[in-house]
């Protein structure tokens, strides 16, 4: 009875649901990974096998994962630390996604992240969180019960790029000033505003656009106080600076692809041996 009993709770067990990682080719040949599922111990060897046979990191990986193992999450953000790979949080992010997500190069959230205090106390996660720049002052509140990131909280207090890439970027090729920073930003305000009226006026209630549209508004109207001249000297030193950070990630991750393809060679190379040592039965 006890052996029935078992079999039948097996059965109606709900089953784990492993994460899958879709391969999508995106323009110019390049291609980037969807993450569903449950986070596991495997994924971080099973990204690293997609990795080397494509000979070539994804552009960026979007996550819409739920749950798994703190473990496995955070073996993947180092995976995607050391490989300078930009993170996407599509839908509502766990703690899991949340450990994956910070060890993006570049990285972001479209909806809000909830983070358990039970895993966020833990002496490995403070730890690897301390790794991927994000100080303890920062981390303090993350360990009650429960937290909500909005996916402004997480610009906030997270930010779009990690401080030790930051430096080491602007160490390489140097940076923008506020001046031409707030510059720029003012001319990719115009070009959104018109793809924001654009959609405005596609749309039957657009008042969740107007706050947007009225933002950029006010961006674009500092891009009218510049002459053809400066805009075109500010795009030519923009579009220079992002090719020196392209060609710097682009040589960073040549060397960690030949680290993994030898990571792999070595593992390969053990497993034939184990083999061919093991006694014939």
């Amino acid at each position: 009875m006890r052996y029935i009993t078992l079999i039948v709770l097996l059965c109606v067990a709900p089953l784990v649901s492993a994460a899958s990682f879709q391969e999508v080719v995106v323009r110019g040949g390049n291609y980037m990974i969807i993450a569903t599922g449950e986070i596991q111990d495997s994924d971080r060897d099973r990204l690293r096998n997609i990795f080397v046979r494509r000979k070539a990191f994804p552009v960026i990986t979007r996550l819409k994962t739920t749950g798994g193992s703190p473990e496995a999450a955070m073996a993947l953000g180092q995976l995607y630390r050391d490989a300078s790979i930009a993170v996407l949080a599509d839908e509502g992010c766990d703690t899991a996604c949340f450990l994956w997500l910070v060890g993006g190069t570049s990285r972001a959230v479209n909806n809000d992240v909830t983070l358990t205090g039970k895993v966020m106390q833990q002496r490995a996660v403070k730890r690897y969180l301390e790794d991927m720049d994000i100080e303890k002052e920062t981390q303090s509140p993350w360990q009650q019960t429960q937290t909500v990131l909005t996916a402004a909280g997480f610009a906030e207090q997270v930010g779009e790029r990690p401080a030790a890439v930051e430096r080491w970027m602007n160490e390489s090729c140097g940076k923008l000033s506020e001046e031409d920073n707030e510059n720029f930003r003012a001319l990719q305000a115009a070009s959104f505003l018109e793809a924001l009226q654009r959609l405005a006026e596609k749309r039957e209630d657009d008042s969740e656009l107007q706050p947007i549209i009225a933002r950029q508004e006010a961006l674009a109207a500092r891009a009218e106080t510049l002459s053809n001249e400066e805009k075109l000297a500010l795009q030519e030193r923009w579009f220079k600076l992002r090719a020196c950070k392209e060609s710097y990630i682009a040589e960073r991750q040549q060397a960690f692809m030949e680290q993994l393809k030898r990571e792999l060679a070595e593992e390969k190379a053990a497993k034939a041996a184990q083999a061919t040592s093991a006694p014939a039965r």
